[in-house]
């Protein structure tokens, strides 16, 4: 995590969901050819339910991501994919400012 000031964060996490989106949109680019979810999930050595599971969360193993790369190296390279969270904290005056604006 890396903060900016007291009031502003920002967050960043690697997304297994944008790596495996990464990966089929380049083989589909280079190649032409289509890697579906089974797939991966068969090449990963994980049921196709824990891949779903790390496709929709935010928590996925590192040694998954370690897998991937070695695995899809051709279409992932050394990439680290990640996914950007930033935080604002936000003085109430500032939402009454706001509120007033609206009406």
């Amino acid at each position: 995590m890396v903060v900016h000031n007291e009031k502003t964060k920002l967050s960043m996490q690697e997304s297994f969901e944008l790596a495996i989106n990464t990966l089929i949109r380049r083989a589909i680019e280079e190649n032409g050819s289509t890697i579906t979810h089974t797939e991966i999930a068969n090449t990963l050595g994980i049921s196709l339910e824990d891949f779903t599971k790390y496709y929709n969360s935010e928590n996925t193993p590192a040694d998954i991501f370690k897998v991937l790369r070695e695995h899809y190296k051709r279409y992932l390279g050394n990439a680290i994919f990640v996914k950007s969270i930033e935080t604002w904290e936000l003085d109430e005056d500032e939402f009454e400012d706001e509120d007033e604006e609206m009406l």
